[in-house]
């Protein structure tokens, strides 16, 4: 669009103004449609495939309509030249097609307005409050300049452009100053939306600043904002839907002063109707917390590999190897003493956290799309050892301590080789723990299947080719044959 307007600017011919006339809608037609589709998508407004399809097909139809017009005439009739304005000097009939473009650009930006309207009825927080308004100011910026040009004001200069420029201003303001597309921002954003836990936060004028999804049901139909700024105690409950809420009050300080106020409100339905039983209810509150320390524990996990580049599927592959290795192992009749049923739920429920201390290493080392130099590569290898710290810092005391025992062991010692020439620590054969020996060879088929910043995915034949050669050097053959044995079947 922009090259097609600069070209008609300075165009002295008629043959060149209709040139950049032609080039200006081989993108025209496509900036509402696109711009529409953008604010469905981002507020997961989903459109079916065949929807999507016919549009592009209409848009390019009139692109189409405006290149053929001097054939045809279906979207302009006739055009004439005017050397003497100063701008747009191309001065234009509209044909039949140019209604169809008309009630387009009207349909996607009701289409638009009423996605934006409708999220921001459903969810009131500040946020979405910030969003809606560029957002709408987006789309209301293309139409005003669209309509000041069909209006005369602007004395046949296409006013459009302006309008797409004030677009891309607000569009610029939210990547760079709200950062709707930061990796660690949307990771966290997903965890927070579609947690089983309820999260209200309200600033210190009384707003609410951020509500996940249950915290605006409950918010809609179970308490209101006066309600919470009431509670007095640390804890209190609400019933809602016929579930039992128990709401934890904590006040968030910066620099000393309140700032906000945040309620967390979690399911205790049924440890409620076990109330009389101080026992259960004991053992309830335990597996609680630790499975809300998990749960935390591997959410930090995920936003560690989202850091790297890496998605959540890495770890979800590698625990489901680990548990793949585990049952071929059995099959063989290998450490049947070692593999119980408590050994094998832990190693795979841990696995998730192999490489938490990679939170530690800079962008500049993790996310290198090259091979790392000596200097680089002893900073990468300090990851194994800072993650057994962090999970003993902040699951020591909390969690079981064969849980952490465990954790603390795939996270120090799964770059450890069987030949003694891994690290940090350069032990070698049985001395390497063997939940450690079972994560490393997951680990490593999985990136070496795994398209990386500084690499390209392996095929499955080629990474299992790798695995077969350094069975006896990197990895325990015994475990390396029941691991191919394991991917073979699957």
């Amino acid at each position: 669009m922009f090259v097609g307007y600069y070209i008609e600017l300075k165009s002295t011919t008629i043959e060149v103004a209709y040139t950049g006339t032609v080039i200006t809608y081989l993108g025209k037609p496509f900036i509402l449609l696109y711009g529409s589709l953008f604010i469905c998508d981002f507020y997961n407004v989903h459109i079916p495939k065949h929807v999507i399809y016919i549009e592009n097909v209409v848009a390019a139809f009139i692109s189409f309509s405006v290149y053929t017009s001097p054939y045809f005439h279906l979207y302009y009739k006739s055009w004439s030249f005017n050397p003497d304005l100063i701008y747009s000097p191309l001065l234009l009939e509209r044909g039949p097609v140019y209604g169809l473009y008309l009630f387009t650009v009207i349909a996607f930006f009701v289409l638009s307005i009423t996605v934006i309207v409708r999220e921001l009825i459903r969810n009131r927080t500040e946020e979405n409050r910030v969003y809606a308004f560029y957002f709408s100011m987006m789309t209301v910026s293309g139409l005003a300049g669209y309509l000041i040009y069909l209006s005369g004001i602007s004395n046949e200069y296409d006013t459009t452009i302006f309008g797409l420029i004030g677009g891309i201003i607000c569009l610029s303001i939210l990547f760079f100053r709200y950062k709707i597309f930061d990796v660690l921002t949307i990771a966290k954003d997903k965890s927070l939306e579609n947690s089983p836990t309820g999260l209200i936060i309200i600033d210190e004028n009384k707003k609410v600043s951020y509500a996940n999804k249950l915290g605006m049901q409950l918010l809609n139909a179970a308490v209101t904002v006066d309600e919470l700024q009431e509670i007095k105690d640390k804890t209190s409950r609400i019933r809602f839907n016929g579930f039992v809420y128990e709401i934890d009050k904590s006040i968030v300080e910066i620099h000393g002063r309140p700032a906000s106020t945040s309620f967390e409100f979690t399911d205790i339905t049924i440890s409620s109707k076990y109330q009389d039983s101080l026992e259960t209810e004991v053992k309830q509150r335990t597996e609680k917390i630790e499975t809300m320390q998990r749960k935390v524990i591997n959410s930090f996990a995920s936003v560690v590999e989202a850091r790297s580049l890496e998605t959540g599927e890495h770890i979800a592959r590698t625990s489901e190897y680990v548990r793949l290795t585990i049952e071929s192992l059995k099959n063989s009749g290998l450490y049947t003493d070692i593999l119980t049923d408590d050994y094998v739920k832990c190693l795979i429920e841990v696995a998730p956290l192999h490489d938490i201390g990679k939170i530690s290493i800079s962008d500049s080392i993790l996310l290198k799309p090259g091979r790392l130099n000596d200097e680089e590569f002893d900073e990468m290898k300090k990851h194994a050892e800072i993650g057994a710290q962090v999970i003993e810092t902040t699951m020591k005391g909390v969690e079981d301590d064969d849980y952490v025992e465990m954790a603390m062991e795939v996270a120090a010692y799964h770059h450890e080789k069987w030949d003694g020439k891994g690290y940090p620590h350069k032990i070698s054969g049985s001395n390497i723990p063997l939940s450690a020996r079972i994560m490393a060879i997951a680990d490593t088929y999985d990136a070496l299947i795994a398209k990386r910043c500084y690499k390209d995915a392996y095929s499955k034949e080629k990474a299992m080719e790798i695995i077969r050669e350094e069975s006896g050097t990197h990895f325990d053959p015994d475990i390396a044959e029941a691991f191919l044995k394991a991917i073979e079947n699957n």
